[in-house]
């Protein structure tokens, strides 16, 4: 009676849902319409869990973007001539040429005069004294030189005068005054101005997304009431509950700024040069060079002496004046020279003119060929891969075939048991004696397996590898 007892609970408890009277879980009525059946098949209202499927999506987790390579300007190298010194002159001095030559020089010339004491006397005769002698009746122009005459006489009166005498002939000196110059710098450009490309690259920000990946649901979830479950017999209490969708939050690099490039001048390259540039060229300079004298002493008779004259002898001295004692004689002088040596010119001074070259450079010169250029390769977008979850169809309420004491062994519970502990859904003690333990555990398994729920069904003694 006891087992009967226990076996009729058991039929309740699986079949606990035509038990609870009308169902009005999920918004659905209980027609109480059972669906046709062979004797000894038990059916129950079970929750048949909401079918899903999935989906891979993608999403952009990096916008598409453009690298920019820069290709440098390109220069071709050549190289200048620079003129950096003019050309110019310059004079060497070739200096005369001298010589000495020895010149016999007057200094006194030859005459006849009239001397006292001999022919060889130095004491000359006065013009009054030889008129006195021409008036005596000497013919003075017939007289022969050596012809004395006594003399009665007053000495001649003679002057010394300075002469001056060539001793170096004028010339000039010579001198090269140096061609001058003045320097200043030249700007000398030696690469020209160009253009150089600057990537400023793209300015990315990461943005919070999320994607959708299991929607809004509604599910069964056990609730409370104010009737309780008391034994196995009583029924159990059935809540549907909203389920929010879920979502997978992200970090997502988009573009806040494109790359773009900014051109910055490069300006030409110069190179300074000291130029010197010709303000005068050379040019002679002569500076004149006066001629040399030395001075000579020269004798000259100033006046004649008076003289009274008797041929042969003494006169008459009251006629004659004073007789000197003196024989006058004819004397002739011979002219008197002095040898004086003179440079002069032999060969004169001159310029010669050396010209000078301009002095040129050769600087290294970079000209532009082509400017900097921008070379753009896109950039892909990068996506990622996410699995959404879509509702197929909602939880129902459906009529399914069951255990009850018509249609399960004494050893059924004991195999569910067993099935369910090798499973890792412990039920608790393995007595053959269901309980909340076991109804726990096959609950769980059920949910686990997305399987019907409210009864031992066919297809979870099939999940769970029982057969009756």
């Amino acid at each position: 009676m006891a087992n009967q007892f226990k076996l009729t609970a058991i039929s309740s408890m699986i079949a606990g849902v035509s038990l609870l009277g009308p169902i009005s879980a999920m918004g659905m009525q209980d027609d109480n319409v059972l669906p046709e059946a062979k004797s000894g098949e038990c059916y129950a209202k079970v929750l048949v869990p909401p079918v899903y499927k999935t989906e891979s999506i993608e999403a952009i987790v990096s916008e598409s973007t453009e690298k920019l390579e820069i290709i440098p300007a390109k220069y071709a190298t050549s190289s200048e001539r620079v003129q950096i010194k003019e050309a110019s002159s310059k004079l060497e001095v070739i200096e005369p040429v001298y010589e000495t030559v020895e010149k016999r020089v007057l200094v006194s010339e030859s005459y006849q005069d009239w001397v006292r004491g001999s022919i060889k006397g130095e004491v000359a005769a006065s013009e009054g004294m030889l008129a006195d002698l021409e008036k005596s009746g000497a013919k003075l122009a017939n007289v022969k030189p050596g012809t004395c005459f006594y003399e009665h006489h007053k000495p001649a009166i003679f002057k010394v005068t300075e002469e001056k005498i060539l001793t170096s002939q004028a010339t000039e000196e010579l001198s090269v005054e140096d061609a001058k110059f003045a320097t200043s710098e030249k700007k000398v450009m030696i690469k020209a101005a160009s253009k150089r490309l600057v990537e400023v690259p793209a300015v990315f920000k990461t943005v919070e997304d999320k994607v959708l990946v299991e929607p809004a649901k509604s599910v069964w979830k056990k609730g409370t009431g104010p009737i309780q479950r008391i034994d196995n017999a009583t029924g159990e209490i059935m809540c549907r509950i909203d389920t929010p969708a879920v979502y997978e939050n992200f970090q997502k690099r988009v573009v806040a700024a494109p790359p773009l490039t900014t051109t910055v001048v490069v300006p030409s390259e110069f190179e300074t040069l000291e130029i010197e540039k010709l303000v005068s060229d050379a040019k002679e300079v002569r500076k004149p060079v006066p001629a040399e004298y030395g001075a000579v002493s020269k004798r000259s008779k100033a006046s004649s002496h008076v003289l009274s004259w008797v041929e042969g002898k003494q006169g008459n001295v009251a006629q004659l004046g004073e007789a000197t004692g003196n024989v006058v004689c004819l004397k002739e002088t011979p002219a008197e020279y002095e040898v004086v040596k003179q440079r002069v010119v032999k060969t004169p001074g001159s310029f010669k003119k050396v010209e000078i070259p301009a002095v040129f450079k050769n600087v290294e010169v970079q000209k532009l060929v082509t400017d900097a250029t921008v070379k753009k390769t896109p950039v892909a977008e990068k996506k990622k891969e996410f699995i959404k979850r879509i509702k197929v169809s909602d939880a129902r309420l459906e009529w399914r075939p069951v255990l009850c004491e018509t249609n399960m062994g004494d050893d059924t519970i004991l195999k569910i048991q067993q099935a369910l502990a090798s499973k890792g859904y412990s039920p608790g003690a393995i007595d053959g004696v269901i309980g909340r333990g076991t109804m726990d555990a096959l609950s769980r398994f059920q949910k686990a397996k997305n399987l019907a729920q409210g009864g031992i069904t066919y297809t979870t003694l099939e999940a769970l590898g029982v057969k009756l």
